[in-house]
């Protein structure tokens, strides 16, 4: 196959849809001589930041000089960014963020043949049925960083964590971060119910980090203790302690489990990244009893740490942000970034689109009033709400909205007007963002 052939290939198992259970990845893991059991894992769950998380403790793993395997989910521009590897050596040959390189499209390709190959003759006859795309690009990570002799792997659960393809692992840590309202359909109804999903990831006797409050963290508290997991609580093992924001950066004061962390500056911006560089301090303090982590990797990891399509800022006059938040309690933390923006004296055009499983109408009654005007754009995707009806249902929260049917040459006209010192938002969706960025970088999606 060549890349595209293997990306069409990929793409078209998308047709399985979400099938959750561990049986496909065990089987297919099988055949390949359990690649996953080859390294320790650090297995992170979590409604929201649970991809900021793995990038802050991937880049302080890499500052104390291993070689760490970053695998996240979505990705915005190329499927690759999913999977790569973060190391400080031959700091040139890597990517924008140092020392980290997504996989190649040879490597890509060769593994995604090897696996199309292998699964025509595993999966031939009931009762497995053909693995979904999610289960073969996780196992093809697995694969990848076997190849690859890492000396440990940061994996960022997919959805709810009890029965999605990465919990085949054994981590020495699991980290959940906090934990709302989302993919109900899925995992229940309740906090309590979603709680207990992603609690799934919780081993015997193995720490768990987390953000979680309320019903979640009682969940949470009472899974821990039958497995006779240590639990460590944001807020009372750890925590925040003060934080200043700057154009460029937020300087944060935390007090870890162990030690206090003056001035620690990250380049994140928003309110949850205060409780995933938390989350990250607590973790990483967690693994120094078996990892060769210091307090100045800490701090150097966290600097270093990028993450793409969350309150990300691109270009001037006008400028663009781009925030991934897709549920509630996302969208209320977004509201409050727009606030500051608007206490500032500047207006807000927000480009919004959103998917069909999510809760769009408590979404769209956070952030709706609080925009100047909304632009709709349908997300290239058939999950995408219409816009005829997300036109119908936004008016109850803003009057002023128009829609648009292409999302480039809205981007092209907002543009063209070099005077605009305000700002023109786009959320709702990560392919809404994914897609947005390519276009505003010029760097085409695969």
């Amino acid at each position: 196959m060549t890349y595209k052939q293997s990306l069409a290939w990929l793409y078209g198992l998308e047709g399985h849809g979400i099938k959750l259970g561990l049986s496909n990845i065990k089987k297919l893991l099988e055949h390949f001589g359990n690649p996953h059991l080859s390294y320790p894992v650090i297995l992170i769950a979590g409604t929201n930041g649970k991809g900021s998380v793995a990038s802050f403790i991937a880049n302080i793993l890499r500052e104390s000089g291993l070689k760490v395997g970053l695998y996240t989910s979505p990705h915005l521009i190329t499927i690759r960014e999913r999977i790569s590897i973060l190391q400080n050596k031959d700091l040139l040959a890597y990517g924008k963020q140092a020392g980290k390189q997504d996989i190649s499209r040879i490597a890509f390709t060769q593994l995604a043949s090897e696996l199309k190959k292998e699964i025509k003759k595993i999966f031939d006859c009931p009762p497995f049925s053909r693995p979904t795309f999610f289960e073969v690009l996780t196992a093809l990570s697995f694969i990848y960083f076997k190849k690859e002799k890492i000396d440990v792997a940061v994996y960022e659960v997919g959805l709810g964590g009890r029965l999605d393809a990465t919990n085949i692992t054994e981590p020495f840590l699991s980290v959940i971060t906090v934990i709302g309202m989302d993919h109900t359909n899925y995992l229940g109804k309740t906090l309590s119910s979603i709680a207990k999903e992603k609690g799934g990831i919780i081993r015997g006797k193995t720490p768990l980090v987390t953000g979680a409050d309320g019903e979640a963290l009682d969940t949470l508290i009472e899974l821990a203790k039958a497995k006779k997991a240590p639990i460590f609580i944001y807020g009372k093992d750890f925590s925040l302690k003060n934080h200043k924001e700057e154009d460029s950066h937020q300087l944060l004061n935390i007090q870890g489990i162990k030690d206090f962390y003056p001035n620690v500056l990250i380049s994140l911006k928003g309110k949850w990244q205060h409780i995933n560089a938390s989350l990250a301090v607590a973790a990483s303090e967690i693994l120094s009893k078996w990892l060769p982590i210091k307090k100045e990797h800490i701090y150097k990891g966290l600097e270093k740490t990028t993450w793409s399509g969350r309150l990300e800022r691109i270009g001037e006059r006008p400028s663009f942000i781009l925030d991934g938040a897709h549920n509630p309690q996302a969208a209320k933390i977004l509201k409050e970034e727009i606030i500051k923006v608007k206490s500032a004296g500047k207006n807000i055009k927000m480009i919004f689109g959103v998917l069909k499983d999510k809760d769009r109408e408590n979404i769209m009654k956070e952030i709706f009033p609080v925009v100047d005007e909304i632009i709709l754009v349908k997300p290239n995707t058939k999950r995408a709400v219409s816009l005829s009806i997300l036109k119908k249902e936004g008016k109850i929260y803003n009057k002023n909205i128009t829609t648009s049917i292409n999302l480039a040459s809205t981007i092209k006209e907002l543009k063209k007007n070099k005077k605009d010192k305000n700002i023109i938002l786009i959320c709702g969706s990560l392919y809404l963002v994914g897609e947005a960025r390519s276009i505003l970088l010029k760097k085409k999606q695969e």
